[in-house]
């Protein structure tokens, strides 16, 4: 868990997307974020060594693969590459 002040709009915007060590004993190094809640930054996998105050770091967004976050978040819904009206196997009979 990283302590953060930012407050995304929407407050998803960073959920499943990329935390990358800019300084510190981490640097270059890069994780997935789980979930940006509260001003915390809620890793899947721990850093390999331990995070100090003053280490920086770039957030990049997250997609959950939906058409509504490609137009909504994004307004990039020209390049969405899903697959949202394919049944998945257990449906398609």
């Amino acid at each position: 868990m990283i302590v953060t002040s930012l407050s995304p709009s929407p407050a998803t915007l960073y959920d499943q997307g990329t935390i990358i060590a800019t300084s510190g004993a981490n640097a270059g190094q890069s994780r997935t974020i789980a979930q940006l809640s509260g001003g915390h930054v809620y890793l899947l996998k721990v850093w390999l060594q331990p995070v100090a105050v003053g280490d920086a770091f770039e957030l990049l967004p997250g997609c959950d693969h939906t058409v509504a976050t490609c137009q909504n978040t994004f307004n990039n819904l020209v390049h969405f590459g899903g697959f949202p009206y394919i049944p998945p196997p257990e449906l398609a009979v």
